[in-house]
């Protein structure tokens, strides 16, 4: 699951995709530049790097999510993935303060 903030003419937009495939495939146009990614994936080999993995996504997230309009579904999707995790690495209450979920 991507997040990506994309420019097209003087206009910045977020979207939500499930690969790099669609991303690529959504910015195809020479008109479109992608600004920045937000890669919905925890990456570490201990639990405290795998934990703040986590936190350093929640915090690129919180940054972008002003200016995403998103659906129900998507904010669903985003909510579960940081409940999931959020549960697993002891940071529920962190996201709950935080407006994360």
């Amino acid at each position: 699951m991507l997040l990506a903030k994309i420019n097209y003419g003087n206009e910045n937009e977020v979207f939500l995709f499930d690969n790099y495939e669609e991303l690529y495939k959504a910015t195809f146009c020479p008109d479109y530049t992608i600004l920045d990614i937000l890669e919905f994936k925890i990456s570490g080999k201990t639990y405290t790097e795998r934990k703040a993995s986590l936190e350093d996504i929640a915090i690129w997230y919180s940054n972008l999510c002003g200016e995403w309009a998103c659906s129900y579904g998507e904010l669903f999707l985003v909510t579960d993935f940081f409940e999931k995790y959020g549960k697993r690495y002891g940071l529920l209450t962190d996201f709950r303060e935080n407006g994360i979920i």
